[in-house]
């Protein structure tokens, strides 16, 4: 939000009154708020079948970040992660596509794990870069 707006949005708040509420009540939560991440995450859980503790999800305003933890496809080739991560990423971009509070995301990061049932260390298996193209389509990123 450009610096004006935010210090007129900030202005007419701290007036109070009615139009104070509906500035209030017409932005957004921020992408990262609990509430986004965890409406969010419930629909990629659902999407993709990881439950639980399996899949976490976490958003600042740019990157959402997946972490699938002990998935099933942990222990395969990079090429199942890879496929299994495009999976991951179109549940993500179906899931913040009419959200305005996600409107400024262009990366979705999708990490696997491995952690010991005991809750010891955890180990990173693969990772993928999603970005935003032109079109508004997350593409793997390749370096």
């Amino acid at each position: 939000m450009p610096f004006r707006t935010l210090r007129a949005t900030a202005m007419v708040l701290a007036m109070g009154g009615p139009l104070a509420t509906l500035v209030a009540c017409s932005a957004p939560p921020p992408a990262e708020s609990p509430q986004s991440v965890a409406e969010v995450q419930a629909i990629v859980s659902a999407a993709t079948g990881y439950g639980g503790a399996a899949l976490g999800l976490g958003a600042t305003p740019a990157q959402i970040t997946v972490t699938i933890v002990n998935g099933p496809v942990a222990g395969r080739s990079a090429g199942e992660r890879q496929t299994d991560a495009q999976r991951v990423v179109f549940a993500v971009a179906n899931a913040i596509k009419d959200r305005p509070e996600f409107g400024k995301v262009h990366t979705v990061h999708v990490d696997y794990v491995t952690s010991q049932t005991d809750g010891g260390a955890r180990k990173v298996v693969d990772g993928f870069d999603f970005r935003k193209d032109p079109q508004g389509v997350f593409q793997r990123h390749q370096t």
